[in-house]
């Protein structure tokens, strides 16, 4: 099974409309529309604080 892991294959699995790819402004909004969404989800598990993100980001793939 291959993962797709495309800025625009990203952003579309968010359902975040793409409008254009390859510039640098336009990739660092869907950038932050990823993270916005990414963020909304890991709350869901009492995720909140920069910390928390740390925390996640250091554990990596671990369960």
């Amino acid at each position: 099974m291959e993962i797709r892991t495309t800025l625009e294959d990203i952003a579309r699995e968010y359902g975040i409309e793409v409008r254009t790819l390859h510039n640098a402004l336009y990739d660092a909004y869907l950038t932050a529309q990823i993270f916005q969404r990414i963020l909304w989800q890991i709350s869901k598990f009492g995720y909140s604080t920069v910390n928390d993100l740390i925390y996640l980001a250091k554990k990596g793939g671990d369960n």
